[in-house]
C-alpha cells in the first residue's frame, strides 16, 4: 500500500529523529569515555584492592583500540605508613574495542615504563603481602543495601613492566634498588577466558612479590657485602696503624 506524502513526511522526520538521536547518544559515550574509564579504574580498582586507587587521566582511541593511564597511584594497605604502593606516570594499554562495552574485556597488551614501587616490611610482613593475603581472604568493603552484580572479567595476553625502581622502606630506613623487567603472558582462565579482577589481581601481585624480594635480597647482599669489605678495609688499616705505633714505641724507648 503506497504511503501518502503526509504520511511519508512524518516517517522520515520520526526516522530522521531516531537517527539524530542514536548520533548524540554515540558522542556522548564517545566524548565522556575517558571519565568513563577513569572513574572505572579509581572506583574498580579500589573495591578490588582494598585500598585507596587514583587516576589522573585517561585517554581512549575506539578506532585504535588504543588507551593510555595517566598519573596513576595506588595506596598501601592499613598497618604501612609509606603513602603508595605504586606510582605509574603512564600505563599503556591495547584493548579489544568491542570488548570495551561489555563485562568481559579483553586487553592485548599493557605496559607500564618506568613505574615505581614501595616495598615496606613491618612486623615481619611486606605491604605486597599483606595486600595478598587480604585478597586470598577474600575481604572486601561492605556494600549494604546494593543487588549483588556479575563482577567484571578480564583477559590480558601479556602485561610488561619496565625500568621499574624500588623503594624499600625497613626499620626506618629507605633504600632504592633496581628490577630486571617483568613479562607475564595469557593471564585467563585454562580456556582462554577472562578471569574476575581479584583473581588478576593476585597474578599479578604474586609475580611482583616474587620479583621484588630478590632484588630487593640481592640489594641487601650487596650492601653487606659492601659492608664486609669495609670493615676489612677498616682492621687492615688498624692493624697496619698498630705495628707502626709498636714500631715507634720501641725506638723511643730503646727497645
Amino acid at each position: 500500500m503506497a504511503l501518502s506524502k503526509r504520511r511519508k513526511k512524518t516517517l522520515w522526520i520520526v526516522l530522521g529523529s531516531v537517527a539524530g538521536l542514536i548520533v548524540v547518544v554515540l558522542l556522548v559515550v564517545i566524548l565522556g569515555l575517558d571519565t568513563w574509564v577513569r572513574l572505572g579504574v579509581e572506583v574498580g580498582g579500589s573495591r578490588v584492592l582494598g585500598v585507596k586507587m587514583r587516576l589522573d587521566g585517561a585517554s581512549v582511541s575506539l578506532l585504535r583500540g588504543r588507551i593510555a593511564l595517566k598519573g596513576l597511584d595506588i595506596g598501601n594497605p592499613e598497618g604501612f605508613n609509606s603513602p603508595d604502593l605504586v606510582k605509574a606516570d603512564l600505563i599503556r594499554v591495547g584493548a579489544v574495542t568491542s570488548s570495551l562495552f561489555k563485562n568481559d574485556i579483553h586487553l592485548t597488551e599493557v605496559t607500564l615504563d618506568g613505574p615505581e614501587f614501595t616495598y615496606e616490611y613491618v612486623n615481619g610482613k611486606s605491604n605486597v603481602q599483606a595486600l595478598l593475603d587480604k585478597l586470598e581472604s577474600g575481604a572486601k568493603p561492605k556494600e549494604e543495601g546494593k543487588p549483588k552484580k556479575e563482577p567484571a572479567r578480564l583477559k590480558i595476553d601479556r602485561l610488561h613492566i619496565t625500568n621499574a625502581k624500588i623503594h624499600v622502606v625497613m626499620m626506618n630506613t629507605r633504600v632504592n634498588a633496581g628490577m630486571p623487567d617483568l613479562d607475564i603472558a595469557n593471564i585467563a582462565d585454562e580456556n582462554g577466558n577472562g578471569v574476575p579482577a581479584d583473581q588478576v589481581a593476585k597474578v599479578i601481585l604474586n609475580r611482583l612479590l616474587e620479583q621484588m624480594t630478590d632484588s630487593v635480597g640481592n640489594t641487601a647482599k650487596e650492601a653487606a657485602g659492601q659492608l664486609e669489605t669495609g670493615v676489612k678495609q677498616l682492621g687492615d688499616s688498624l692493624k697496619e696503624s698498630g705495628g707502626k705505633l709498636g714500631e715507634g714505641m720501641k725506638k723511643l724507648f730503646g727497645k
